[in-house]
This record gives C-alpha cells, structure tokens and sequence, in this order.
C-alpha cells in the first residue's frame, strides 16, 4: 500500500456562522486540517499576528467572548512537511467610536491647541470602534454651524487596522474668531456619539522667536563653558610639567634606587674609645664632669696623672653663659 504525503486541506468556520456581533457575544472559531503527515494547526488574529492556539491534532476549536477590540481578520492555518494552507475570516463587533486607549495616556483631555495668526492648526485623533464613522461634524462652541463645508475646515477619517484609524482637523489661514473652543463629533451608528472638545490658543510668533534665541544662547554659553574648561586643563598639565621635572630632580636619588636606601639606612655601630689602665686620682683633683660645676669653686686646681692617661670618652656641657673662674692646669708625671 502507498503512503502519499500531501499538504493539509483547512476548513475554518464560525459559530454562530455571522460576521457582525454585539459586545459580550460568545464566538467559537472551529478548524480541521487534513494531510499527510498529520498537520500542525494554529489559530492567529492577524492585525497583530498573535498566535491565539496551536494544537496537534486535526481539530482546533476555540471560544472568545467579544470585546471592541477583537474585530478584525482571524486565520486558520494547517503546516506539515508537505506545505502550509491557510482560511481567513473577518469578523466585527459592533461598538461606538471611543478614543483610543494610547491616546488618553499621551495626550490631555480638553487640550489647548497652539495656533498662529496666518497659519495652520493641525489636530489628530486616535480612535477605534466598529463600524466606521459615518458622520463627522465640526462645530463652534454654542454654535450649531457644520464647519466641515467651510474651504478653510477640514475633517477626515483613516483606517488602520481595524479596529483602529484615526481624525485629523485641519484649520486653515487663522484668523482672530478661529481662535476658540471647538466640538468635534464622531459617529458611527452605534450607541452615543464620540464628542471631543478642545480651544485655540494664539502663540506670539515673536514669542517663538525669543525662545528659539535663548535656548541658540544656551547652547552658545556651553559650548564655550567647556571650551574654557579644556584651555585651563591644557594650561595645568603645561605648568605641572616643568614643576614635575623640577621634583624629580630635587628628590632624593636614593628615592630611585631601593637597594642603595636600604643600605644607607642601615646604622653602622661606632666604637667608643676605651681608658687604659690608670693611676687613681686623688678625690681632691679629680675630673669635672661640665664647666658649670668647675666655675662653681673659684680657686687652682693640679690635677696629676700617669702620661699614658688617655682623655676620657664623656661629653661637656659647655653652655655660653658661663664664664670661668680661676686657674687651670694639668701636670703630668
């Protein structure tokens, strides 16, 4: 028997078999493949390619309670080694035209719209519901006049992916009465309205103008702020310099060389002469230890010793205020 490798053959339905549905409503999506090996089934919304369920087997169903936003373009496809088949279907669900849930977070409710005298004021919104609008209206506050038939206003709508698009309100060469609060209305059959409120609001040209200036001087001042902060760096490192060179010559040369300050700092021992063998003296000419204790006692002094007495090894306190007094001789035998 042949075993004949084939790529799957998709069925995708509905139930309930309608395209158009009510918030709220339970819709199952239901999907068989057919091929030879057993195809991969996966169920995507396409507007945002999100893969709703993927399943191994040759049924895929799955059950979506319909919110605003699942509007759109759903796609069954079936895989295998021999190929890949797809089925779509749309489906809508019916809800009023709101703004869209990013353009509340970036934008302000009741904005101020900036405008110039002679020029053009631009206003988008981001919206989403289902169906289209139908009916787009412009009006002045506490004036019910349709603008939109004016040359100077202009309202229009653009589809995205649905169920998304968006408003743009064109005003042209303003003049003074533009400047003013405006109700914008978007409708597409379905519950109430869409009602957006904003106001012109007239910016001085020169006032613009200024601004530019300053933040042109702003920026002036801190290219030059850190142009000076480079020449002073520049000078430091040219005044260090020499300084440098001038330290290092003045430094310690031992500071160079580690195994010579080693060994200059090593403490080499002196020997202390020693006496030889003497002769005691006699208390009465013995040996005066300073100057100090010898002016102490006016009078001559003999002081007689061996002549191989070698002098003492002491030291003399020989402080300048002292004068001495008296006579002073040594006789040697």
């Amino acid at each position: 028997m042949f075993n004949i490798l084939y790529a799957p053959q998709v069925i995708f339905t509905l139930d309930p078999a309608q395209a158009t549905f009510s918030k709220g409503d339970n819709l199952e999506f239901k999907c068989s493949g057919q091929g030879n090996p057993e195809p991969t089934l996966t169920l995507t919304k396409t507007e945002t390619n999100k893969d709703l369920i993927i399943v191994q087997t040759t049924e895929l169903t799955h059950t979506l309670t319909l919110s605003c936003t699942d509007t759109g373009v759903y796609a069954c496809s079936g895989q295998n080694s021999q190929g890949t088949t797809e089925q779509e279907i749309s489906i809508g669900v019916s809800c009023r035209q709101q703004l869209s849930p990013l353009f509340y977070l970036t934008h302000k409710v009741d904005p101020a719209i900036e405008a110039i005298i002679g020029e053009t004021a631009h206003i988008d919104l981001e919206i989403y519901g289902y169906p289209e609008p139908t009916a787009l209206t412009l009006q002045r506050l506490y004036d019910d006049t349709d603008l939109t038939s004016s040359p100077r206003h202009s309202v229009t709508y653009t589809a995205s992916a649905a169920p998304f698009g968006a408003v743009n309100v064109t005003i042209s060469d303003l003049v003074e009465a533009d400047l003013t609060i405006y109700i914008l209305t978007v409708d597409n059959g379905v519950g109430e309205a869409l009602k957006y409120i904003f106001h012109l609001n007239q910016v001085d040209a020169n006032e613009d103008a200024l601004n530019i200036a300053a933040i042109v001087i702003a920026v002036i001042a801190v290219v030059i702020i850190a142009g000076l902060v480079v020449v002073i760096i520049f000078l430091l490192k040219k005044i260090r310099g020499p300084k440098d060179r001038l330290n290092s010559k003045c430094s310690d040369p031992r500071e160079s060389d580690p195994q010579k300050k080693q060994n200059d700092d090593q403490l080499i021992p002196l020997e202390m002469p020693t006496t030889k063998d003497t002769t005691p003296v006699s208390a009465k000419t013995a040996q005066y230890e300073t100057i100090q204790y010898m002016t102490s006692t006016s009078g001559t002094y003999n002081s007689t010793s061996p002549q191989n007495v070698e002098a003492p090894n002491f030291y003399m306190d020989l402080e300048p205020n002292h004068a001495t007094i008296g006579n002073y001789s040594n006789v040697s035998n």
